[in-house]
């Protein structure tokens, strides 16, 4: 599939377009795992600052993802933003290289360049000495850095790419990105109740179908706010997406608890008709 491609050549491999990627970019990261607590956060923080220790303000401004839902929520939302952005920028950008229409490679070498260029530049913006879930890669303000910002957006590029590189590619020339952003990271009408794990409608295989969307983003938040301090989004909406998850989880363990209990008791029947 192309999102499992295009992450083994960002965290596994050299790039075609880069030539090799340059010093430890090139090296295989084997702990590349979403940290869940506020110390796998400190520790990886500080090495990124090549050892410098955190001041307490910054330690304890950093993300707990167990005890802030609302910053867990933002986290999710504002990553598909800047990567959809970024997807349609490395479009672009090639496209005016070319010329003309790019190749399907050509496509696939652009979103591998957008990941890969989200992975490379993009930490999270710093206020009053407090993390905040803005991402930038603007240079010239105080931003956290680390190897897990940089793996939650490598994840997310590859659903995002995984799922609805057909439709970006398809619609990035003549739709504004806030809306791209809208179809690809919120769920579309109709699909709010939907357990099925394919991400697309069934007609969406060429781009031009109606996706379901990622669901990261509330329904209806304005996108051309996303991943700002003004995204207008409240703490209530942020809550009612986790718990929304939590039932749908919930849901979904009571199924496999089904079908595990009905497999158990058909083995049972069986084997008690082999022992008559």
């Amino acid at each position: 599939m192309a999102w499992a491609i295009l992450v083994a050549i960002l965290l596994l491999g050299p790039s075609p377009w880069s030539g090799g990627l340059p010093g430890a970019e090139a090296k295989l990261s084997n702990q590349m795992k979403m940290p869940v607590t506020k110390e796998d956060i400190k520790r990886r923080a500080e090495k990124k600052q090549k050892g410098q220790p955190l001041t307490e303000d910054v330690e304890n401004s950093l993300p707990d993802w167990e005890d802030d839902p609302v910053m867990k929520s933002k986290l999710k939302c504002n990553a598909c933003a800047v990567v959809v952005s970024e997807l349609v920028s490395a479009l672009k950008k090639k496209r005016e290289q070319r010329k003309f229409k790019l190749t399907p490679d050509e496509n696939m070498g652009a979103l591998e360049r957008g990941c890969f260029q989200v992975r490379r530049d993009y930490g999270l913006q710093m206020r009053n000495n407090k993390v905040t879930p803005v991402y930038s890669n603007d240079h010239s303000i105080a931003k956290t850095e680390g190897a897990w910002i940089s793996t939650f957006l490598v994840s997310t590029c590859g659903s995002v790419v995984g799922d609805y590189d057909d439709y970006i590619i398809a619609n990035y020339a003549t739709t504004p990105v806030h809306e791209l952003a809208a179809t690809v990271c919120q769920r579309a009408p109709g699909f709010e109740d939907d357990d099925d794990d394919d991400w697309r409608d069934d007609d969406d295989d060429d781009g031009g179908g109606v996706p379901k969307g990622l669901g990261v983003c509330p329904v209806g938040l304005d996108m051309s706010k996303a991943n700002t301090h003004d995204d207008g989004w409240t703490v209530e909406e942020a809550i009612r997406k986790v718990e929304e998850k939590s039932r749908k989880d919930k849901k979904m363990l009571d199924r496999q608890q089904k079908r595990a209990g009905m497999k158990k008791r058909k083995k049972a029947r069986k084997q008690k008709v082999d022992e008559l």
